[in-house]
């Protein structure tokens, strides 16, 4: 259903020198990186079954970042 938490949707950041790592959402849909240095950094947020969404943030040092994305079904 629409605003559903999407559990185990897999979120892969690519960090500013290119590398990437990813990470999955718990049950509730939330999911979290810590010890990020400030800058820009693309996020890209899939799950089987759904439209992968990719999305830019900015860290900022000191500040936490709340994102929200849908994924819409495929």
């Amino acid at each position: 259903a629409a605003g559903t938490p999407l559990a185990n949707a897999v979120v892969k950041i690519t960090l500013p020198n290119g590398s990437s790592k990813s990470t999955k959402t718990n049950a509730s849909g939330v999911w979290k990186y810590t010890s990020l240095a400030p800058g820009s950094y693309t996020l890209t947020a899939s799950l089987t079954g759904h439209q992968s969404q990719t999305f830019t943030l900015a860290a900022v040092a000191g500040r936490t970042i709340v994102a929200t994305t849908a994924l819409p079904s495929s």
